[in-house]
């Protein structure tokens, strides 16, 4: 796929677009840095190269343009309707949320920044080694914190110092990472192999090592989906693998059974106490009374958080019943977007994934890295997806960047499938 900016603009915009991605998996700071400066270059190219024809496009259109504004619509009525906003909310609090939706600009460029830089082999081990590095650290890290505090259950967090985010951000890698593997393997020399393999292995145990149950279950649900598509064949070693890998985990790794073993308590009455997850139930069902309350538009995009306290009383809550977002990102939208922004929402969720599941069709099985890149895309946004029910992890800046790289990935092998795709 030929890009048609000057050669020196590809080049260094493939090398920023490396080290964005890079920067996704080791920090907040590195993140915000990187994506402003990808921005501004292709900003100031395009404004050099605006009189080029063909034009230099660094913005392409998505195809489903006017949800963005929809959605954005939504949120901002949102606000409106419910103003003054609760006493706790901090100053501003609107314009805060609304000026998040920045993302979607960056995630035009980024889009643009494919289509001019492209994405390369070379990209692709140079970002396999970054993530190797970081989960080896999270890992080391991790055990030499569980042998000196033995008493205390110790989660792995690696770079990001917070399981849940780093489970998120790393299981959408892993399943792009596993995509991509599955459709190169047998092109792949020994020594490729190798790496490869043990980069998804070693990824794999940091993201298990967190001990975040819902990361668990999305990443195998991603893994299952994408080897099927792969191959009926495929799909079905996943299965039994993916079986035997875990009951082999829950018999012989004591922290594992324990966890597993924790969540099945809140399932029974005498030892529902004893679990958090407790905690979760009772925010899912005070956001479903926020949503029947404020049923289109919602309470406020994240105001809901800020309603909580309010609706506890209703039920005779304590004083001291946890306070935070939905731990369900669709809840979470329902009650601070209403009907309305869960709506926009799961109509990007859905589009993109359409999109980049015809992308993977469309790629001839000659060209295996595409090929793989749009099976992996599906699995990190099936991963994202399934992980949603048990997180708002769309709430979280570094999983949103993460989601939003598979995201462009999809996209541009959509556009890139159609004719004509260049010039938009």
């Amino acid at each position: 796929m030929p890009s048609l900016a000057p050669n020196k603009v590809s080049k260094t915009t493939g090398v920023l677009l490396l080290l964005f991605a890079i920067s996704v998996i080791i920090s907040q700071s590195l993140m915000d840095l990187f994506s402003t400066v990808l921005c501004l270059y292709l900003a100031y190219q395009w404004f050099q190269y605006r009189q080029q024809t063909p034009r230099l496009v660094v913005t392409p259109k998505m195809g489903f343009d006017w949800l963005w504004g929809v959605w954005l619509a939504v949120a901002a009525i949102g606000f409106a309707l419910n103003v003054p906003p609760p006493i706790e909310t901090p100053s501003h609090f609107w314009l805060v949320r609304l000026v998040e939706f920045k993302w979607i600009l960056i995630l035009y460029f980024m889009v643009g920044s494919l289509q001019i830089g492209s994405f390369k082999e070379s990209g692709l081990k140079w970002f396999n080694a970054a993530i190797l590095i970081c989960s080896i650290y999270a890992l080391i890290d991790y055990f030499i914190q569980s042998y000196n505090n033995p008493n205390i259950e110790i989660r792995l967090g690696g770079l990001f110092q917070f399981a849940m985010t780093y489970a998120h951000s790393y299981g959408i890698f892993l399943c792009v990472l596993f995509g991509i593997f599955l459709s190169t393997k047998k092109s792949l020399s020994k020594k490729q192999f190798l790496f490869s393999a043990t980069t998804f292995l070693i990824v794999g145990a940091s993201v298990l090592f967190t001990f975040t149950r819902g990361a668990w279950i999305a990443a195998a649900i991603a893994i299952v989906v994408i080897s099927f598509l792969k191959s009926i064949r495929t799909g079905i070693t996943a299965i039994i693998t993916l079986l035997v890998l875990g009951a082999g985990l829950y018999l012989m790794v004591p922290s594992i059974k324990n966890r597993i073993d924790f969540t099945a308590k809140v399932a029974e009455a005498k030892t529902a106490k004893e679990s958090y997850d407790t905690e979760r139930v009772v925010l899912w069902k005070t956001n479903l009374m926020i949503f029947q309350d404020h049923p289109w538009f919602g309470t406020g995009y994240g105001q809901n958080k800020f309603k909580l306290r309010e609706y506890y009383e209703k039920q005779g809550l304590p004083k001291d019943q946890f306070i935070g977002h939905a731990h369900n990102q669709y809840l979470h939208l329902l009650a601070g977007t209403g009907i309305l922004g869960l709506a926009c929402y799961l109509g990007v969720l859905g589009t993109v994934f359409l999109m980049t599941l015809f992308a993977y069709y469309k790629t001839p099985e000659s060209n295996t890295l595409y090929k793989g890149l749009a099976l992996g895309s599906l699995g990190g946004q099936i991963f994202f997806a399934v992980g949603g029910l048990t997180e708002s992890n769309f709430e979280h800046s570094k999983v949103r960047f993460a989601i939003m790289l598979a995201w462009a990935f999809g996209i541009w092998l959509y556009r890139a499938s159609k004719p004509n795709s260049q010039k938009s």
